[in-house]
């Protein structure tokens, strides 16, 4: 209890000195309860290591304040302090690089080119996901070369047919898929992310910050919530692989998004039924298929396709 004790009192030390709101406050004493117990019931690491693992603690909840409220990131404590103990124990992130010549060849082979800065930014990335992924669940994949193929590689295949410059919503980004990715990869977009879950919010807020992104910015809102800010905002493409059809996209996103502006879906193997619904709203909205690219991803049997809609001015 006397290190507890001692550790509570740095805690208060270093933070008591700088202006907060009673809510702001209340989340401290809270975080100083939650640490304290915790260092109780995981003595064995703290009897090796406790001003080391209480400084990665501290630097750790720190971020998340900064970049979230204080309600998610009190959620987030208990999270942040049990991933740091694995790493203690010895539980060590995998890697990238024995992945980047794998990842490097895949994107040669679907026509996307990357720096290799950009590649060291996928690999941050991924291991980032896996690490908060452990404790929080954000995706259902957890094998690093699937979450490689089937979520990173397929978020880049429309990259080659997208512009450069502008204005992107993604809707139910989630953990970053596909709106992360393309980011890396056209990092002159300006990007809103629309996720309504606030576990996986902090996740891109801290995701952001570890890749020291611009010009994009979580909402922890529903799009029909802020359809009008975005409209004012001006988008120039939308994007959703979060949204089980086609349809859906279209009439999530198409009253907000500019004359000219694209629609990017994500279609399975039923992509020719999937067009076939979305006829009527092509029509009553406009839009007009710009390009389409099938293929199909490693390891995996059915075609995918990507189609990019443009919306026309009447």
């Amino acid at each position: 209890m006397r290190l507890c004790g001692s550790i509570v009192a740095c805690h208060f030390k270093h933070t008591s000195s700088r202006p907060s709101s009673p809510r702001l406050c209340l989340a401290r004493e809270v975080t100083e309860i939650l640490f304290s117990v915790l260092v109780v019931k995981h003595e064995d690491v703290f009897h090796m290591s406790s001003n080391l693992c209480y400084k990665k603690f501290l630097a750790k909840i720190e971020l998340i304040h900064a970049v979230t409220d204080p309600e998610l990131w009190l959620e987030m404590i208990p999270v942040i302090f049990l991933l740091i103990i694995d790493q203690q124990r010895g539980i060590k992130l995998e890697t990238f690089s024995k992945e980047k010549e794998i990842i490097t060849k895949r994107l040669a082979d679907y026509g996307i080119e990357l720096t290799s800065h950009q590649v060291d930014l996928l690999g941050i990335f991924l291991d980032t996901l896996i690490e908060w992924n452990r404790k929080i669940n954000l995706v259902g994949i957890s094998d690093r070369m699937r979450i490689i193929d089937e979520l990173i590689l397929d978020s880049l295949i429309p990259v080659p047919h997208l512009p450069s410059e502008g204005n992107l919503v993604d809707i139910g980004s989630g953990a970053g898929f596909p709106a992360i990715i393309i980011k890396i990869a056209r990092p002159e977009l300006k990007i809103r992310l629309i996720e309504a879950n606030g576990k996986k919010v902090s996740f891109l807020r801290y995701i952001i910050h570890m890749l020291k992104l611009k010009d994009i910015e979580p909402n922890n809102k529903r799009i029909e919530n802020i359809s009008d800010e975005i409209r004012e905002w001006g988008c120039d493409i939308a994007t959703s692989r979060a949204m089980t059809g086609l349809s859906d996209v279209i009439s999530l996103s198409c009253p907000f998004l500019k004359n000219g502006g694209f629609i990017v879906g994500f279609l399975g193997k039923n992509r020719g039924q999937e067009l076939a619904n979305a006829r009527d709203l092509l029509e009553r909205y406009n839009l007009q298929i710009y390009k389409t690219a099938n293929y199909t991803l490693p390891g995996k049997d059915s075609e995918r396709t990507i189609v990019v809609l443009q919306k026309q001015g009447r």
